[in-house]
C-alpha cells in the first residue's frame, strides 16, 4: 500500500509520465511540439486555409490536388494575450455547456486531441489537479495526424479525440492562441431519418488519366480529391474535370474500386487502359445518378476515378471489344444454382449425430472458360454494367471472402456466419423470400435490407464467384442505420442484432399488426405457468411471424420476487440471441483505509475486491455491509502530500483508481452532506496538520487529513471546536492521555507518594493558564488514557479527573473554499489552503460584521438553533488547519521541528489488518475458478443465477405500491432451431468500458440443454406424474424435439475495446469443411480452431431427424414443387393475407 504520510515515497508529479498502472487523472500528457509536422506541411501547402477546405466539402471552387485532411496554421511569433478576468472554473463551465450544442446541418465542428483536452481538464476542471494554466500551449492536435499531416485512420471518438463546436473552438483559440493544426469537419445528414453527424472522415478519391500504353514507374504525386460523402455525383465530376484541365464534352469516366487498388496499387498520374477489364472497371457515373449523393451511388473512400480523353473523336478504349456484360446479377445467380439447393432436405435431416456429408458438386449449369464474363457487383433490382474476368474457382461455393470496405470486418464476419446457416441460405437462394417481402411495414426497411442481403448470399454461393465487395449492402445499411456509417469499428453483435431484426421486419408475414396486451401472472401451478407462457408466445406471434422467428427466436422466463411482500411476477419474452455473462469478475482490488469515528475503535486496513465497473457508491455499500455505517455517513478520499487529493463522488468509477493510490474512508456520526431543511445536527470539516515553525506560503503538513463533525450547538464556540478537534487526535498519538489536563486527587486516608502532586497543586492546574514550555506533558507515557467523555475514575488509590484539553497545543486557522471551484458540490479542492486563512477569533469578528464565510455547495452550512448564542464559526466544506507547536509536534507525533521526519513512535502509518470472511471466501472461490477454467456451462449457470436488483434499477411492486430491490432470475423456456450465443466480453457501462479476454471452453458437438429448458422440464415432470401433455396444452411431438445442438459457425474478435479485428469460422454445408474467413482471405480450418479466447458469437444448430424451420421449411418445399419465375415471385408479396399464418 502507498505511504500515507511519508514524503520520501513521494507520489509522482502529475506533469510527469507514469507507468501503465497510472491513470489519466495523474499523467499530464507529454506535449508534442509538432514543429516538424508544422514545418513540413507549411512548406507544401502554405496557402491552404479553412475556407478552402470547406469549399471542397461543399463542392465549390475545387483546388488542384493534393488536398490534406487538416489545415495548418502558420506559426505565431507573438503569443496571444490571454484575458486575466476569466477564471479557470468559468472557462471549464463555458466549454462544458457548449458540449451540448445541437448539430445543425452544414455547421463546422472541430476535432480536438484528448491528450491536450485531458490536460486542460486536469488544470481547469473541477478537481484542479496539479498544474498551472500558464503551462498550457495552444491546442495541440499533432498526435492525430501522420508525418504528412493526414488524419490517422480509425481514430476513436472519446479515446483519441473529441468533437467541439465552432464557438468552443474559438474560445480555445482566444484563450491559448492559434493552434498549429486545425481539423474542421462539417455536419451532414445520413440515412432515411436524416440523422445529423459530423463527417470525421470525408471521402478521399484518387484521380488518374487513361493511357493507351503502360506508363513507366513515376514518382509524380497522384492527384486526390477530398469530398463529402453527401456531395452530389455531379460535384465530383466537376472536380475531376477541373483537375484534368480538359473540355468536359471530350471526357468520360470510369470507377475503379479501392479494394482493387489495394491489391494492385498504382502510382503517378496515368492509368493503363489494358487494366480496365481485370480491375472490373465500371463506366461512371451510372445513368440518372448525377444528382445522387456519392454514398447512394455506391462510391467509397479509396476508390479511383479514371478520366478518358477523346482525341479527334476517338476514345482510348473500344468498349465493344471489352464484351461488357449487362446481365442482371440475380438472374445469373438464379439460373446457376448448384445441386445442393434441391437436396438440402436430404442432406441436413440425417438422423443420429446429424452429420452433414459432402455432396457432389456436379450439376453446375455454367462452366466458364478463360475470357468469359460475369457480373460481380450486385445492383439489384436494376441491371448493371461491369467488366470482369473469371477462371474456374478452386473452392466450392460459399468459400468466398468479403472485401473490407473500411473497417467493415465487423460486418463481414457476421455475414459469413449467417451465410453458412443452411436453412436461412436455402430460404434466400431459392427466392422464397421474395414472396414474403413486406415493404409497407413501418418498422421495416421497405424490403431493402432483405433484398441486399439476398444479393450478398447470391454472390457468396455462386459457383464462379470470387471475393465479394458488399457495397450495396453497406450503402443500405448506412441508409437505415447511420450508426454504422463511416469507417469506425463497430460491434459485430450490435450489427447482427440490427440485421436479424431488420430481416424479420422486412419479411414479416403479418402485414397489419393487431394490438396485443401482455398477459399478467396471477399465480398458480405448472398448468397455469405453461398456459401463461403459451399465451405470451401466441400474442407475440400475432404481431411477429417470419423466417427469423422460425429459425432464431426462442423464449425465456423472467421471475421477480418482492423482498417485502413476496409478490411473484413472471413474464415470458422472446429472444433472438442468448447473451451470456462470463463468470469472470473484472476485479478492482485494493487495500482501503477505514477510519472509524469512535476513537476507541481501531483504524483498519481492509483488502477489498469489487467489479471493475463498480463505483465509489458500491465501495461504500460494501463498507456499510461490513462495518454497519450508512453510505451517507461515509467520506471517501484519496490522500497525497498529506492533503485531500480527491474527494470522490459516489458515481466515480473504481476502475479509475490506480494501484498505488491511497484511498481512505472516514466514518462520520452524521451525513457527509448536511441538509438545509434544519434537520442537520453536525457540520463535517476536514482537518489538516502542520508545524507552526518555519512558516511559508505553503504549510509544512504531516499525517493524513482527519474529519471532525462539529455539533451545531457548539459551532459558535472556539473552545468547543478546539475540544472536538483534540478528540480526533487520540488514536494517532502514543500519548493520548497527555492531550488533556488531569487532576489527581488522593484521599486523606491514603499516604501521598512523594512523586504525586498534592491536591492543592493539581487543583491549581485547573485555574492557571500555563506557559507552553512549562506545560509540556510528561514524556513517560505511563498514565492511563482518560478521554474527555469519561467521568472521574479510580486508578488504584488515586482519583483522576479530566479537566479538558491541554490548551495551546496548536492554533487553528480556517480556510474557505476557493472561489475558483465554486459550484462543484462533490469535490474538495486539491489545494484548499490558499490564502492566509482566518483564526476562529477573526472568523467570529467577520461573522458579527455580517461577512460570513464563503458558502460552499457540498451543502450550505445548516442554520443553528434559534436559541444558540451565536452564528457558527465554521461552514460546511471549510478546511481547518491545526498549526502545532514544534515541541508538542515531536512529543505527540514523533515529528521533529528540524527535519519533520517521523520516528518509530508515529502512528500515522500503523493500521490494523482486517480481512472480512466474505472477502476470504470470495478470493478462494475465484482462485478455484481460475484453476478450473470457464466453460459454456458456467456461463449458462451465471445467466440463470438469481440476483438482487441494484439500487438504481428498482422494480415497482404492484402489491406494495412502491419500488423494491427485488430478486430477479432468468431461465430458458424454449430454444430456437438456430441458437446464437453471445458471450458478453464487452462491458460498456456508464462507468467503464472494458473487454474480457478469458478463454471459454464450448462444445463443438453435443451442447445439451435438456436440463436447462424449463418448458421441457415441466413437461417431463407432468408425464412422470401420469398426466398427458395435451392437458398442459403441449403437443406430444414437442416433448420429442431434440435439445442437443452442434456448432457450425463462430464470430471472433481479436484485440481490445474500440479496435481490433473480426474474423469468422464456419462450416461449409457444401463440402462439410470448416473455413476461416478473414475478410477476403479464406483458408481451410478445423472446428477445434474456433474454440479460442477470441470467440465472441457462437452459432449452434439443433440436432434433429426432422426438418428445421417450421413454416419456412414448408414454404421452401412448396417452392420446390411449384417453382416460380422472377415476375411471379415479385408479384406475390402484395397478395398475402393481412392475418398471420397458422
Amino acid at each position: 500500500m502507498a505511504s500515507l504520510s511519508t514524503e520520501s515515497s513521494r507520489k509522482r508529479p502529475r506533469e510527469e509520465a507514469e507507468d501503465d498502472a497510472s491513470r489519466t487523472k495523474r499523467a499530464a500528457s507529454m506535449e508534442k511540439s509538432g514543429r516538424d509536422i508544422e514545418e513540413s506541411i507549411a512548406e507544401r501547402i502554405a496557402e491552404e486555409d479553412i475556407d478552402a477546405y470547406l469549399r471542397l466539402q461543399d463542392g465549390l471552387e475545387p483546388q488542384q490536388a493534393p488536398i490534406l485532411h487538416v489545415v495548418p496554421v502558420s506559426p505565431v511569433t507573438q503569443p496571444m494575450s490571454r484575458p486575466q478576468t476569466i477564471s479557470t472554473r468559468d472557462k471549464y463551465d463555458k466549454i462544458s455547456r457548449l458540449k451540448y450544442t445541437p448539430f445543425t446541418q452544414g455547421d463546422v465542428w472541430y476535432l480536438i486531441s484528448t491528450t491536450w483536452l485531458d490536460k486542460w481538464k486536469r488544470i481547469c476542471g473541477p478537481q484542479q489537479y496539479r498544474g498551472d494554466e500558464s503551462s498550457l500551449s495552444a491546442v495541440d492536435n499533432s498526435d492525430l495526424v501522420d508525418e504528412h499531416g493526414t488524419l490517422l485512420p480509425a481514430l476513436a471518438e472519446g479515446t483519441k479525440y473529441e468533437l467541439i463546436c465552432k464557438e468552443a473552438w474559438d474560445l480555445f483559440v482566444e484563450w491559448y492562441g492559434p493552434p498549429n493544426l486545425t481539423i474542421p469537419r462539417k455536419i451532414i445528414t445520413e440515412g432515411i431519418h436524416h440523422v445529423k453527424r459530423v463527417e470525421v472522415y470525408p471521402y478521399k478519391l484518387s484521380v488518374f488519366r487513361m493511357s493507351k500504353l503502360t506508363p513507366p514507374s513515376s514518382h509524380a504525386v497522384t492527384p486526390t480529391i477530398e469530398i463529402s460523402r453527401a456531395a452530389k455525383v455531379k460535384e465530383l465530376i466537376d472536380q475531376v474535370v477541373q483537375i484534368s484541365a480538359l473540355d468536359k464534352d471530350d471526357l468520360r469516366f470510369w470507377l475503379i474500386m479501392g479494394t482493387v487498388l489495394e491489391t494492385k496499387p498504382l502510382d503517378g498520374t496515368f492509368y493503363p487502359s489494358d487494366r480496365l477489364q481485370a480491375d472490373e472497371a465500371q463506366p461512371f457515373p451510372p445513368a440518372e445518378s448525377l444528382d445522387k449523393r456519392l454514398d447512394e451511388a455506391l462510391v467509397e473512400s479509396g476508390d479511383a476515378i479514371v478520366y478518358e480523353y477523346r482525341i479527334q473523336g476517338t476514345w482510348t478504349v473500344d468498349i465493344d471489344s471489352l464484351k461488357i456484360a449487362t446481365t442482371n446479377n440475380r438472374t445469373l445467380a438464379a439460373e446457376n444454382k448448384p445441386a445442393f439447393f434441391t437436396d438440402l432436405k436430404t442432406k441436413y435431416n440425417s438422423p443420429a449425430n446429424n452429420a452433414i456429408k459432402p455432396m457432389s458438386t456436379t450439376g453446375y449449369t455454367i462452366t466458364p472458360t478463360v475470357g468469359s464474363t460475369a457480373v460481380t457487383a450486385f445492383k439489384q433490382p436494376s441491371t448493371t454494367t461491369s467488366i470482369s474476368a473469371y477462371t474456374t474457382p478452386s473452392r466450392p461455393p460459399g468459400a468466398v471472402g468479403l472485401n473490407n470496405l473500411g473497417n467493415t470486418c465487423f460486418m463481414n464476419s457476421a455475414l459469413q456466419c449467417l451465410a453458412h446457416t443452411p436453412e436461412l441460405t436455402e430460404y434466400f437462394l431459392t427466392g422464397v423470400y421474395r414472396t414474403e417481402l413486406n415493404p409497407t411495414n413501418p418498422l421495416g426497411m421497405k424490403g431493402a435490407i432483405a433484398e441486399v442481403f439476398g444479393g450478398v448470399l447470391d454472390k457468396l454461393w455462386h459457383p464462379i464467384s470470387y471475393a465479394v465487395a458488399p457495397r450495396e449492402f453497406k450503402q443500405q445499411l448506412q441508409r437505415f442505420a447511420p450508426q454504422f456509417s463511416g469507417y469506425a469499428q463497430h460491434d459485430t453483435q450490435e450489427f447482427l442484432a440490427f440485421l436479424l431484426d431488420g430481416l424479420h421486419e422486412d419479411l414479416n408475414r403479418v402485414l397489419k399488426k393487431p394490438y396485443v396486451e401482455n398477459p399478467d401472472w396471477n399465480g398458480g401451478g405448472e398448468k397455469e405457468l405453461v398456459k401463461h407462457a403459451a399465451t405470451a408466445w401466441e400474442g407475440y406471434k400475432k404481431r411477429n411471424d417470419s423466417v427469423i422467428v422460425d429459425l432464431f427466436q426462442g423464449q425465456y422466463k423472467s421471475t421477480l420476487v418482492c423482498p417485502e411482500c413476496e409478490k411473484v411476477s413472471i413474464t415470458f419474452d422472446p429472444f433472438m440471441y442468448l447473451t451470456l455473462p462470463l463468470p469472470v469478475l473484472r476485479i478492482w482490488e485494493h487495500e482501503i483505509c477505514w477510519v472509524p469515528y469512535d476513537v476507541e475503535k481501531p483504524r483498519l486496513q481492509i483488502p477489498v475486491q469489487l467489479s471493475k465497473d463498480a463505483s465509489i457508491k458500491d465501495l461504500k455499500l460494501l463498507m456499510k455491509k461490513w462495518m454497519g455505517t450508512p453510505v451517507e455517513n461515509q467520506i471517501c478520499i484519496e490522500t497525497f502530500g498529506h492533503k485531500v487529493y480527491k474527494d470522490f463522488d459516489d458515481t466515480n468509477p473504481l476502475g479509475e483508481i490506480a494501484d498505488r493510490d491511497t484511498i481512505v474512508i472516514y466514518e462520520l456520526p452524521c451525513p457527509a452532506q448536511p441538509s438545509n431543511d434544519g434537520s442537520a445536527t453536525h457540520i463535517p470539516v476536514a482537518v489538516y496538520h502542520s508545524s507552526s515553525a518555519y512558516r511559508t506560503y505553503s504549510p509544512d503538513l504531516f499525517g493524513i487529513p482527519l474529519y471532525v463533525a462539529i455539533p451545531i450547538n457548539e459551532a459558535h464556540s472556539e473552545e468547543a471546536i478546539y475540544a472536538q478537534i483534540i478528540e480526533r487526535y487520540i488514536p494517532w498519538t502514543p500519548h493520548p492521555q497527555e492531550l488533556y489536563r488531569r487532576q489527581v486527587t488522593i484521599p486523606e486516608s491514603t499516604p501521598a507518594s512523594s512523586s504525586t502532586p498534592s491536591s492543592d497543586q493539581t487543583d491549581k492546574l485547573e485555574d492557571e493558564e500555563q506557559d507552553l514550555a512549562d506545560a509540556r506533558p510528561d514524556a513517560d507515557g505511563d498514565h492511563e488514557m482518560n478521554p474527555p467523555s469519561k467521568e472521574p475514575s479510580e486508578v488504584g488509590e488515586e482519583v483522576v479527573t479530566n479537566l479538558g484539553p491541554q490548551p495551546n497545543l496548536f492554533s487553528i486557522k480556517v480556510y474557505a473554499p476557493s472561489r475558483l471551484s465554486y459550484g462543484y458540490s462533490a469535490n474538495i479542492m486539491a489545494d484548499p489552503l490558499r490564502g492566509t486563512g482566518e483564526t476562529l477569533a477573526e472568523r467570529a469578528t467577520s461573522k458579527k460584521k455580517g461577512f460570513g464565510g464563503f458558502k460552499w455547495s457540498r451543502s450550505s452550512t445548516p442554520e443553528p438553533d434559534a436559541n444558540a448564542p451565536g452564528k457558527p464559526l465554521i461552514n460546511a466544506d471549510d478546511t481547518i488547519l491545526c498549526e502545532w507547536d514544534p515541541h508538542y509536534l515531536e512529543f505527540f507525533f514523533g515529528v521533529t521541528n528540524k527535519t519533520y521526519k517521523r520516528d518509530e513512535n508515529t502512528l500515522w502509518e500503523k493500521w490494523e489488518q482486517f480481512e472480512h470472511p466474505e472477502y476470504v471466501a470470495a478470493a478462494k472461490a475465484r482462485k478455484a475458478t481460475k484453476e478450473r477454467g470457464i466453460t459454456l456451462e458456467d456461463c449458462l449457470d451465471e445467466f440463470t443465477k438469481e440476483e438482487r436488483l441494484g439500487e438504481d434499477d428498482l422494480w415497482y411492486c404492484p402489491r406494495c405500491k412502491k419500488h423494491q430491490q427485488a430478486t430477479k432470475k432468468f431461465e430458458l423456456w424454449k430454444t430456437p432451431d438456430v441458437l446464437v450465443v453471445h458471450l458478453k466480453r464487452f462491458s460498456n457501462s456508464r462507468l467503464l468500458r472494458d473487454k474480457i479476454d478469458a478463454f471459454v471452453d464450448f462444445p463443438i458437438e453435443g451442447l445439451d440443454l435438456t436440463e436447462r429448458v424449463e418448458e421441457r422440464l415441466v413437461a417431463k415432470k407432468w408425464v412422470e406424474e401420469g398426466h398427458e401433455l395435451e392437458e398442459l396444452g403441449l403437443q406430444s411431438e414437442s416433448g420429442d424435439q431434440s435439445l442437443v445442438y452442434d456448432l457450425f459457425a463462430v464470430d471472433e474478435h481479436l484485440g481490445g475495446l474500440g479496435g481490433g479485428h473480426y474474423r469468422a469460422y464456419a462450416k461449409n454445408f457444401e463440402d462439410d469443411t470448416w473455413y476461416h474467413f478473414d475478410d477476403t482471405h479464406v483458408s481451410t480450418s478445423k472446428a477445434k480452431d474456433s474454440v479460442n479466447s477470441n470467440a465472441y458469437l457462437l452459432f449452434y444448430r439443433r440436432r434433429s431427424d426432422k426438418p428445421l424451420g417450421g413454416v419456412t421449411h414448408e414454404k421452401v418445399e412448396e417452392y420446390r414443387k411449384h417453382p416460380h419465375n422472377e415476375e411471379e415471385l415479385a408479384g406475390t408479396n402484395g397478395e398475402r393475407s393481412l392475418e398471420p399464418e397458422a
